[in-house]
């Protein structure tokens, strides 16, 4: 994640004018775990570079958006810091549990994401994680859009987990644009296997076969 961290922004300082790179740079911090002020800073500067990306600045205020709400308190995330009292797992089911409370949807994503990959104590439950991620999407959280998508996708509903991907790869989430270019690779390659079958048995006379051709050339 360092090396990952590293390249990135050799990228945006070699050309900072490249919206691109930038976005690879902040889902490289994100990912890496990186403080959100540093994030907000960094963000900022790719948003000087590129001043008419929109992904860029849609980035830039649900940082401010994240910053301010754990600014009130009320939940401290599951990450422990220097000088924090520890907060469990069980801290973060109460608040995501809780309809009333301004911090439900970070918690919540940050409970799915432990269900997705059974961390802090949990059995993995995909289920359990999609239900979660759910409720953070509605606030803005694109990191954890993407991350429903992989959930879906794993549960066996690609269609699902495509718009919550492009949704994600739209606001600038480039892992999400990734595996959506996989997912398209990967259906035209099946696309591709399906008419070779159909035209080998419509070659050997196969009635069905010849009118689905026909209506796959319509």
């Amino acid at each position: 994640m360092e090396a990952a961290v590293e390249d990135a922004e050799s990228c945006t300082r070699a050309d900072p004018s490249s919206e691109k790179g930038q976005l690879r740079f902040l889902v490289a911090l994100e990912a890496a775990g990186v403080d959100l002020k540093a994030q907000l800073e960094a963000c900022e500067g790719a948003v000087e570079a590129c001043p008419g990306s929109e992904p860029l600045v849609a980035r830039k205020w649900r940082l401010k958006k994240a910053i301010a709400e754990r600014a009130a308190g009320g939940y401290n995330g599951l990450k422990e810091t220097p000088g924090d009292a520890a907060w469990t797992i069980a801290d973060t089911r109460r608040v995501a549990d809780d309809e009333s409370n301004p911090r439900r949807a970070m918690a919540a994503v940050d409970l799915g994401r432990s269900y997705a990959t059974g961390a802090h104590g949990l059995q993995k439950d995909l289920q359990q994680a999609a239900r979660y991620l759910r409720l953070g999407c509605p606030a803005g959280d694109v990191s954890a859009q993407r991350d429903l998508g992989l959930v879906l996708l794993d549960l066996g509903q690609p269609a699902e987990a495509a718009e919550e991907l492009r949704q994600a790869a739209n606001a600038g989430d480039e892992d999400a644009a990734v595996v959506l270019q996989q997912l398209a690779s990967e259906a035209q390659a099946k696309e591709a296997e399906a008419r070779a079958k159909l035209k080998e048995l419509a070659e050997l006379g196969d009635p069905r076969a010849m009118r689905m051709l026909e209506e796959l050339s319509a």
